[in-house]
């Protein structure tokens, strides 16, 4: 047995009127302990810690405290601007002025403390670090390049950013870069050399379809180059380009927002935070996007993306009670009886700042024959199912509703109800208290109550399952059926149960690892059940065989 909890919101749509972005965020600021809010480079460490380079000092990031280092620490300067891990853990920095230094072993070496350091004359703002496959750190200035090689020798080359034409005897293959690296000082292939011009800059090495290719950029544009063609992608003048993996990179403009841009999809791209400044962007070990601001902290972007499906013209706040897909496309009931149907989300719709259109949507008998057996629709109270119009006063708040067959099986305020599809009317009532939900397995019917959970079988007598079973003696919220045949349960205030065979099989609260036990709702899918909380949702394996 496995419980699996993600930090994900239970209502998975929220939405605002005048909402700007169409993506979920994390954003960190001064307030939650990050040094300052112009946030420039970033890295991560081999320990998983997230560090950023602020105008006002470094901070390292656990996941949920920041710590901050400054002069006082070894710092030449509090305002960091580029961060670079190197194959040896350390942390190397380029501060706003000029100097370097880097963190190893819980201390910050700088051009003072360490023997190596202060042998480096740093004459300008160092524009970009990396390393070659030998473990030397070059550090790319404006007129000349410092290495510092593998065995802690100190050299200079005279070329830089200002001087790019120099051509130097051994150029170096490079593993790892940030920032820019002259091309004159990157080991290339003749083919390549040939097609390039001095003054441009080496960002990094790129693969799509089984082709290697290196990656530059001059003011104007990028260029992806290999033996058989040239890609060219223009851009805003001053950009900085990030390489993110082997096929993704950024482009972050002078002016505000972003674009990561995908070799394996050629011509795709998506669009980050318009309205804020980006200076840097890096993807964390779990894939996690990080984007860094002017005055505006750090934001992060989770690697499974959400966005919002759509945005209404409704001015009101507007709950979601229930989504699903039927055929190709997804329903959504939400509170004050509306209903609207929208095309299925595909990949392109995660690649696109845009949103889908939707459409609204009344329900009608053939829309009620249409929907699959087995399915439960929470409706919350409100009509969007537009049961209402068969019968006003008993059908007007209801819970759920069950489909099965061509009958669908209502719990509300008023009670239970069996309503024929084809024939568009009640057929029997067959609970009159009232319920908070009611589900049909085999020729069993199962009442939930805020009282506890009732059972009417074939014989028509309605029987309190509480007495049996003392756990059932509490609100039932929700119902689901997995494929092994077993019943969960969710219950308002003792988590979830799962009934096979007039037996209690399972049982998942605090104590084995659900984050509450106040379930809201239930999905089984395969060998996963999903509960969701008031705190979050749950993943549950519930692999055949767990439980027999």
């Amino acid at each position: 047995m496995k419980i699996f909890l993600c930090s994900l919101l239970w209502y998975l749509f929220f939405y605002t009127y005048c909402l700007a972005q169409t993506y979920t965020y994390a954003h960190y600021d001064t307030k939650d302990g990050l040094a300052g809010s112009t946030v420039y480079g970033m890295a991560q460490t081999r320990d998983g810690f997230i560090w950023f380079g602020t105008e006002t000092g470094l901070s390292r990031f656990d996941g949920i405290h920041f710590k901050t280092f400054s002069t006082a620490d070894g710092l030449p300067s509090n305002e960091i601007l580029t961060l670079f891990l190197d194959s040896k853990g350390r942390l190397w920095m380029s501060p706003f002025k000029n100097a370097v230094c880097y963190y190893a072993n819980g201390k910050i070496h700088n051009q003072e403390n360490d023997s190596t350091l202060k042998k480096i004359d740093i004459s300008s703002i160092i524009y970009g670090i990396g390393e070659s496959s030998k473990g030397d750190i070059l550090i790319q200035q404006f007129f000349n390049t410092t290495i510092v090689t593998a065995d802690n020798h100190v050299k200079k080359c005279a070329i830089g950013v200002g001087k790019p034409s120099v051509r130097v005897p051994y150029p170096f293959t490079i593993r790892s870069a940030v920032g820019v690296i002259v091309a004159n000082l990157v080991e290339m292939p003749a083919e390549i050399r040939e097609k390039i011009k001095p003054d441009w800059l080496y960002i990094g090495k790129a693969q799509h379809s089984n082709n290697l290719y290196y990656v530059f950029q001059n003011n104007e544009a990028i260029k992806m180059i290999n033996a058989k063609e040239n890609l060219t992608k223009t851009i805003p003048k001053r950009s900085t380009i990030l390489l993110l993996n082997n096929h993704e990179y950024a482009v972050c403009p002078p002016s505000n927002g972003t674009e990561i841009l995908d070799l394996v999809r050629k011509g795709s791209f998506e669009g980050y935070f318009k309205d804020c400044r980006v200076h840097f962007v890096m993807k964390d070990i779990e894939q996690n996007l990080w984007f860094s601001t002017q005055g505006l902290g750090v934001f992060k972007v989770n690697r499974n993306r959400f966005k919002n499906l759509f945005i209404t013209d409704e001015k009101e706040a507007i709950d979601i009670r229930d989504i699903h897909k039927f055929g190709p496309d997804i329903y959504i009931g939400g509170f004050n009886n509306h209903y609207w149907k929208v095309k299925a989300v595909d990949d392109l719709f995660f690649r696109r700042e845009t949103l889908k259109k939707p459409i609204s949507f009344l329900s009608d008998r053939a829309f009620l024959l249409a929907i699959p057996d087995h399915t439960i629709i929470h409706n919350g109270s409100s009509d969007f199912l537009n049961l209402k119009r068969l019968e006003p006063d008993s059908l007007s708040v209801l819970k759920t509703t069950l489909s099965f067959g061509d009958t669908l099986l209502a719990a509300g305020n008023w009670g239970v109800f069996l309503i024929s599809k084809k024939q568009d009317r009640i057929l029997k009532k067959i609970y009159s208290g009232r319920a908070t939900c009611a589900y049909k397995q085999d020729g069993t019917y199962y009442i939930g109550t805020f009282d506890g959970l009732y059972e009417m079988g074939p014989d028509q007598k309605i029987i309190f399952i509480g007495d049996r079973f003392p756990q059932f003696k509490s609100s039932t919220s929700s119902f689901t059926e997995s494929s092994d045949g077993t019943l969960w349960i969710g219950n308002a205030d003792n988590g979830v149960w799962g009934l096979r065979r007039g037996k209690i099989i399972a049982a998942f609260n605090l104590k084995n690892g659900l984050n509450s036990n106040l379930c809201r709702s239930l999905f089984a899918y395969e060998n996963k059940l999903w509960v969701g909380t008031e705190k979050g949702l749950n993943e549950i394996d519930i692999s055949p065989g767990t439980y027999r």
